[in-house]
């Protein structure tokens, strides 16, 4: 991945990324919701290398990594051996979400026979 330069999205200032709809550090600074916290190395400005990340909340590339370092319910930190979440988060053991796996059977149990529900589960889980 090289980075290349771009013309901001919405300012046109020119800057080195690597994003497919760059936005500048000023201007991805407004888009990012954690940008008043300091990211995951610690710094109170926003990667704008990167595109935001558009999953629960619209993050640049930096705070999303912060927020995969603690518990996405209550907070606690994330130890070293702990894995994220099917959603890319992480949930302490307290906070963990049913599984996928589980939660296709579930939803699915009452509608179709248990080998097209594991067919199902394999295609849509990695």
């Amino acid at each position: 991945m090289m980075l290349l330069r771009k013309k901001c999205t919405e300012c046109n200032s020119i800057f080195n990324t690597c994003a497919e709809k760059p936005y500048c550090s000023v201007c991805i600074k407004a888009h990012c919701e954690l940008s008043h916290r300091k990211d995951s190395i610690g710094r109170q400005k926003c990667n704008a290398t990167f595109d935001l990340i558009n999953r629960k909340n619209k993050l640049c590339m930096g705070h999303y990594k912060m927020l995969q370092n603690f518990c996405y319910v209550c907070g606690d930190p994330r130890l070293n051996d702990d894995c994220l979440s099917y959603d890319d988060y992480y949930y302490c053991t307290k906070h963990k979400p049913v599984s996928q796996k589980s939660f296709i059977g579930k939803l699915l149990n009452s509608k179709l026979n248990d080998d097209m529900i594991e067919k199902i589960v394999n295609k849509v889980i990695d």
